[in-house]
């Protein structure tokens, strides 16, 4: 299981692009017939136009590109991200390697209605791992847009279930064969880190296990306190994306919102606020500051019965900091 920096991957990935999906059977019939969700074809150009408008979005440190072109939890990590980079270069980035996607398997399932959506999974040239980049389109005529990028070892994916057709298996929000739904996972991970339980619901883990350790060690001690809120983010924007696996189980990227408020006993000062807390932060920070964080998990939940649920890849990203 590996963790990942968020600055590392998010300043590299500041911005995903949108590109109108052609039309053909999946504009006109999209509404009631089972058909695919993108052409192969225009999968391809859409990570194409993603890589382009990621490299110059990156170079000009672009918050309106961003804005028109990535939604969900990547678009809200990503709109701070720039923020806390243009503070410091108003001008944009001249040192900005430009990101190279390379070796792209698209995983492309048939859906009926809108949104529909599809995963990139491709490999960098920022490490060894695989990039999974999932792009969804709200309707017809609506341009596509990256809502989750998350990382994996190449050791770590699971093997999918491809039909003889050459597309994914897209799994339902709401399926009761699986360990997890994949609508319910945010609010059971959320539940999770507050609790612990229920025993045998996730694997032990750094995203898991790990986590929840340190932060009983730094919860309490003679200088700070700090409190931790974990929830799940609901609605339209923030939907998972889940794809079958060939053992009937599903990967799954869902969304959720943690903060976590660090107060100082009196007559001690807070711990400086690194400058990326700085220039999100409202308010003044006297005696405690509260940072709001949106993360990106992706998860391999087993069939019902079957095992425990595995956080493969967890990136967080603050979001917002308020001081009092």
């Amino acid at each position: 299981m590996r963790s990942t920096s968020p600055s590392r991957l998010l300043v590299a990935l500041a911005v995903s692009a949108a590109l109108t999906a052609a039309g053909g059977c999946v504009t006109v019939h999209g509404e009631t017939a089972m058909v695919p969700s993108v052409g192969k074809d225009d999968a391809a150009r859409v990570l194409a136009s993603f890589t382009a408008r990621t490299n110059r979005a990156n170079q000009k440190l672009d918050l309106e590109l961003n804005k028109r072109n990535e939604t969900g939890v990547l678009g809200a990590i990503d709109e701070a991200t720039l923020k806390v980079k243009r503070a410091s270069h108003p001008q944009g980035d001249p040192g900005y390697r430009p990101l190279e996607l390379s070796g792209a398997r698209f995983l492309i399932p048939e859906q009926r209605g809108w949104p529909k959506w599809f995963v990139a999974d491709t490999a960098n040239n920022r490490d060894t791992n695989r990039w999974l980049i999932s792009f969804v389109r709200a309707g017809a005529g609506q341009p596509w847009k990256a809502t989750y990028l998350l990382v994996l070892d190449p050791k770590e994916m699971p093997r999918l279930r491809i039909g003889k057709d050459g597309y994914a298996r897209a799994v339902p929000p709401k399926d009761p064969g699986l360990a997890v739904s994949p609508a319910d996972l945010g609010a059971a991970f959320a539940g999770y880190l507050r609790t612990g339980g229920p025993r045998g619901r996730f694997a032990d883990g750094a995203h898991t296990s790990r986590l929840r350790r340190e932060r009983d060690r730094t919860a309490k001690t003679p200088k700070y306190v700090t409190q931790y809120v974990d929830q799940p983010v609901s609605g339209r924007e923030y939907p998972p994306i889940a794809l079958r696996t060939a053992d009937g189980g599903a990967l799954v990227l869902f969304t959720s919102q943690h903060s976590w408020k660090v107060t100082a006993a009196r007559g001690t000062r807070l711990p400086a606020s690194g400058s990326y807390t700085k220039v999100l932060m409202t308010g003044a920070p006297k005696r405690s500051v509260t940072r709001v964080g949106m993360a990106e998990q992706a998860a391999v939940v087993p069939r019902a019965g079957a095992g425990e649920v595995e956080i493969v890849n967890r990136i967080i990203g603050i979001v917002s900091a308020h001081g009092e």
